[in-house]
């Protein structure tokens, strides 16, 4: 996998001799090390985005967002996931949890730019920012990609509306041995597995739970027959392109990709 190597720098005013430097101290990034503000974009109130070189005191007192939009995190895989039917000899329907299973697991996390690969997927969006509700910490990341990747797991058609799923929402959740697809999920030196539940169905893993694959009242030429009916959960192979990762304000997180093609596994 190919990631590119931070500057270590947390920011440059030479290019300009009237910046001003950020009100905040130095953040750091998820591969901890500084995060480079050299080549950042700051947003104001009114919308705008200003080079971070360009900065003065009046801007920074309107600032909202810093941005670097060639950057991105990511860490592979360590296949930490646990579900009430492949791992049904450890749950506890009772409580809903896995014996044995850890509440947090540590991801090694690398930069990658646009252009980047991350296995068979090349970066082709990156945001990376840091907020200015709270500027002592990094705020999160957006990442599109190029490519297809084949992943296994449980897939449904949701056949309800709640939250952020949507009815006839095509939903994977990916298993342990999905291996092809990035970690986005920050945390204070170690990160939070993300516990899901849809119907009976019970599981945590280290992604965000689930990836929405498109919703079938807008889909076409994709055979779902794999799929046995609307809230009928499936073990399933699927191949995907162009995911699209979210994960900023520690809170507000997604997943979704477009699906290629599925095929019910044993």
């Amino acid at each position: 996998m190919s990631a590119s190597e931070s500057t270590g720098n947390s920011y440059n005013s030479e290019s300009s001799e009237n910046a001003v430097k950020p009100p905040f101290g130095e953040i750091t990034a998820p591969d901890g090390k500084p995060f480079d503000l050299t080549n950042t974009v700051v947003g104001l109130g009114d919308a705008a985005t200003v080079p971070i070189a360009e900065m003065d005191e009046e801007k920074w007192d309107k600032w909202v967002y810093v941005m670097d939009k060639d950057c991105v995190y990511l860490a592979e895989p360590l296949g930490t996931a646990y579900n009430s039917v492949d791992n049904a000899n450890i749950f506890d329907s009772e409580n809903e949890t896995f014996e044995g299973a850890p509440a947090t697991v540590k991801h090694e996390y690398k930069k990658y730019k646009i252009g980047d690969k991350f296995g068979d997927l090349t970066v082709d969006y990156a945001e990376s920012s840091v907020n200015a509700m709270d500027p002592t910490a990094f705020d999160g990341c957006m990442v599109g990609f190029k490519g297809e990747v084949t992943a296994t797991g449980f897939c449904m058609i949701s056949d309800l509306s709640e939250g952020y799923v949507a009815e006839h929402d095509i939903l994977f959740f990916p298993d342990a041995d999905c291996k092809s697809l990035p970690i986005m999920n920050y945390g204070t030196g170690e990160d939070e597995l993300f516990t899901f539940k849809v119907g009976d169905f019970v599981g945590v893993n280290e992604f965000f739970g689930y990836i929405t694959l498109g919703n079938t009242d807008e889909m076409s030429g994709v055979d779902l027959s794999a799929i046995p009916g609307e809230g009928k959960l499936v073990k399933v192979s699927v191949t995907i392109k162009d995911p699209f990762f979210k994960h900023v304000n520690s809170f507000a997180y997604s997943m979704a990709a477009e699906l290629v093609s599925i095929e019910a596994i044993a």
